[in-house]
């Protein structure tokens, strides 16, 4: 009788544990669907409550230096090592102020709740749009995944981006390629552009410079070349006109990408629901699903890209007026990527430079030369004289 006691009674704390195993459940999945995050918060949020008592989370005093890391790793520059000793020299470090591990930092870059997103096995891993401010945006959080997963390659940081004038567009007053090094002194390195084919003896004139005092004299050459008032106020024109029908074509490729999303999602559930009825393989349904998530990742990758640009193509037509308006500040921001593009749209055949009285003669490029000709008197520019309104559209989709 004691055994059968012991028996029911062990029964009946199952079952009550069950019953609050399921409400507990059950809430979860609720606030899950909400955009609600009830879980503990990762670096770079605080837990929070909302004015309606909705569990959530906001960014912390650490969430700046965590988009740091997530956009510099979305540039393709770094390996999750290299991210790694990344975060640390920023301050994002383990509770001991130590290197976090490779897997911390990787389990952050694979994290959709910077994104905005909430996501938990209670609702299967579907991403939904959670109520709390998102860290990064959508397009750096799917380029992150590419990263990860293969389908972008990355490439390795290079000194490169410290001598942006090298690689054959610097040339010296003798016709070959300037190169850069920082042989050190005794004051510590002392970095320099210089000519490794002609000797100071021999010419009588420095055959090197310091790369500052260099740089300087590149962006008062681009000074110099800046297009007229007119040009810009043609190319501001030009810019906002294209812009706008980019822009449409932008929203249908979306609603297209949109209906692609949905087909393959579609896809996911019916390979599931082959599965639960065995008529597929455990290992046919992996292969199908990890098929189609692979296929969704690069179709959001893009989607979310084109998103980005259509929020951001004012801040891009503020760049390109920048960039008219004044070339030198605007390469001078610029990464070695577009420094090297901007250099080589203005100046095709590269730069002579004498390390004594700076760059020789410049021959400009034939479009940035017509550019330069634009007439002073805007009247007889049809597109300058009372141009119409452009209707921007919005940034909804």
């Amino acid at each position: 009788m004691g055994n059968l006691m012991e028996s029911m009674l062990a029964a009946f704390a199952e079952f009550d544990n069950e019953i609050r195993l399921a409400r507990t459940t059950g809430g979860m999945v609720a606030r899950l669907e909400q955009g609600a995050w009830p879980h503990a918060a990762p670096v770079g949020y605080t837990r929070m409550k909302t004015a309606t008592g909705i569990v959530s989370i906001e960014p912390s005093e650490d969430a700046p230096k965590i988009k740091q890391l997530l956009e510099e790793f979305s540039t393709g520059a770094y390996t999750v090592q290299n991210a790694r000793d990344y975060a640390y020299n920023i301050g994002i470090r383990n509770r001991k102020n130590g290197v976090r591990t490779w897997q911390m930092i990787k389990d952050m870059l694979n994290n959709p709740l910077y994104a905005g997103f909430v996501t938990s096995d209670y609702i299967g891993g579907r991403l939904i749009q959670g109520i709390h401010e998102p860290i990064i945006s959508e397009a750096t959080y799917y380029r992150n995944q590419a990263i990860l997963n293969g389908s972008l390659r990355n490439f390795s940081c290079s000194a490169e981006e410290e001598w942006p004038l090298r690689s054959g567009f610097l040339q010296h007053i003798c016709g070959k390629p300037m190169t850069g090094s920082s042989p050190r002194g005794r004051s510590g390195p002392s970095p320099r552009y210089s000519c490794m084919f002609c000797r100071a003896k021999e010419i009588g004139s420095p055959v090197s410079k310091m790369r500052g005092l260099v740089h300087q004299d590149f962006m008062d050459l681009m000074e110099r070349v800046r297009p007229t008032e007119d040009a810009q106020k043609l190319f501001k024109h030009i810019v906002l006109r294209e812009w706008n029908n980019e822009a449409r074509d932008s929203h249908n490729l979306a609603r297209t990408l949109d209906s692609e999303i949905n087909a393959l999602q579609d896809k996911r559930m019916r390979t599931l629901d082959l599965y639960i009825d065995n008529k597929i393989s455990e290992a046919d349904k992996d292969r199908k699903i990890a098929e189609v998530d692979n296929d969704i990742t690069k179709i959001e990758l893009r989607r979310a890209e084109i998103t980005d640009d259509i929020k951001d193509k004012e801040q891009v037509i503020d760049n390109a007026l920048l960039f008219m308006s004044n070339p030198a500040a605007f390469w001078n921001l610029a990464p070695i990527e577009v420094k090297r593009r901007i250099q080589d749209a203005i100046f095709p055949e590269g730069l002579e430079y004498d390390c004594e009285t700076g760059f020789r003669t410049a021959k400009l490029a034939e479009s940035y030369l017509l550019i330069q000709k634009i007439p002073a008197n805007n009247a007889e520019i049809p597109c300058l004289v009372a141009p119409g309104r452009l209707e921007l559209p919005t940034s909804g989709l």
